[in-house]
């Protein structure tokens, strides 16, 4: 038993508390978290001159720029995690780490009776690869299969409570009952590094009927993610009612295309499931950029940095202006993040387009149906990755939609699914004078 009370520790200490509390070499089965749900979450480090959130260490996407002053105990704590990483991974120093600069120069730790034994003193500056901890974890995953890639990193990388430590974790969330504030921290930390299996989620809403809101639209994330399992977490809804109300803070990630991600996203990372999708395009992104190196392909970027990213923007301040990639921004879990994704996907080699007949019969159930043109997008969408097309089905379909804004997405959605690119005249002229 490990008392904790009338600490402010936020999500962020309750996200350690979870995760120590999960782990099955602890014996820690219950702690006393009186007074701890709150605290903030981020923090202005005027120590290098600039605006700065508290940074966090995401177990999932731990690839960023850190820069640490190592006499401060979290930042010693930030560098150990790290540490682990590199060997749990098992990746050598030069393959993780990118020292930027330092003060003193920096030796990397070495690991003296199960601890890191890092610098008490002193700065330093580096960026963490987490593409070095892709190629080394994820080898047997075919290049264009970004939800398999997905899936499994997750599963790589995200904790599962071991049934021996599923009851005490249960056992403090039915004792928080009726107190929605510190419910609704319990969940964002658990959302943060858990994956939760189907019955978990449905106890969590059985035991809590008051919060099933909340919990749907934080935990939502955690399942798997095909189609089954979610239409079964989707159950956990008592109602339509409740579906109504929950749908618009799930849609970004219900309608979020794994396979085919090209597109332009904007995101509240304040959201748990629009966080979600952001952190899966920085993942692809990633996860692309090692396939493109293996592949030894040309580097197409905006900024030759590699990345399928364009136009990053957070807080409505472009992001190239503080770092040279995505790749070395940690996620922050506030404010709006807005961005263009383009996939280094192309079509197979003499792979077959749709069928001239089954194109005209798609056409034409679009046209007969009463939905929105949105919805019409939305749903072109979520098919996309099952279709190739030719040319001149690309230029039926743009000439199908009335507004210049839904021809222009359609085209975004289908360009890299066009199987005689050569051919591209016959839909270019839709665009002449747009």
């Amino acid at each position: 038993k490990l008392d904790v009370a009338e600490n402010p520790m936020g999500a962020l200490g309750m996200r350690s508390l979870l995760r120590l509390l999960s782990r099955k070499t602890n014996a820690l089965v219950h702690f006393e978290s009186e007074g701890c749900y709150q605290g903030a979450a981020a923090d202005n480090d005027t120590s290098i001159g600039v605006h700065r959130g508290c940074q966090v260490y995401s177990f999932t996407n731990p690839g960023s720029k850190y820069v640490l002053n190592l006499g401060r105990p979290y930042h010693r704590s930030l560098l150990r995690m790290l540490y682990k990483t590199t060997e749990r991974c098992k990746l050598q120093f030069d393959q993780a780490f990118e020292i930027v600069g330092s003060d003193p120069p920096y030796q990397h730790a070495s690991k003296i009776n199960g601890l890191w034994q890092v610098a008490t003193s002193g700065s330093l500056t580096c960026v963490f690869s987490v593409e070095a901890q892709i190629q080394s974890a994820i080898s047997n995953i075919s290049d264009d299969d970004f939800l398999g890639f997905l899936d499994l990193h997750f599963e790589l990388t995200r904790f599962k409570a071991d049934w021996k430590k599923i009851t005490p974790l249960f056992a403090k969330w039915t004792e928080l009952a009726g107190r929605e504030i510190e419910q609704e921290i319990y969940l964002e930390a658990l959302a943060k590094d858990f994956n939760m299996s189907l019955p978990y989620l449905g106890y969590l809403c059985l035991t809590a009927p008051n919060v099933v809101h909340t919990t749907m639209t934080t935990m939502f994330p955690t399942v798997p993610s095909d189609m089954q399992s979610r239409y079964l977490a989707m159950i956990n809804f008592p109602g339509i009612k409740e579906v109504y109300h929950c749908y618009p803070r799930m849609e970004n990630l219900l309608m979020f295309n794994a396979q085919n991600p090209t597109g332009h996203y904007k995101l509240d990372l304040g959201n748990c499931c629009d966080f979600a999708v952001a952190q899966r395009l920085l993942l692809l992104d990633r996860w692309e950029s090692v396939v493109n190196k293996r592949h030894d392909r040309f580097d197409v970027s905006s900024r030759a940095n590699r990345s399928h990213l364009r136009n990053e923007y957070h807080q409505g301040r472009a992001l190239h202006l503080r770092v040279k990639s995505v790749a070395e921004w940690s996620l922050p879990e506030s404010d709006i993040f807005e961005t263009d994704y383009m996939s280094s996907y192309r079509p197979p080699p003499k792979v077959e387009p749709l069928s001239n007949t089954l194109w005209e019969t798609l056409m034409v159930t679009m046209y007969k149906s009463k939905c929105r043109q949105q919805d019409k997008i939305k749903v072109l969408r979520s098919i996309s990755h099952n279709i190739f097309i030719t040319s001149m089905h690309m230029r039926q379909m743009v000439g199908y939609f009335r507004e210049s804004c839904d021809r222009l997405e359609a085209f975004v959605i289908f360009y890299l699914r066009i199987t005689d690119s050569h051919n591209q005249k016959q839909f270019r002229v839709r665009f002449d004078d747009e």
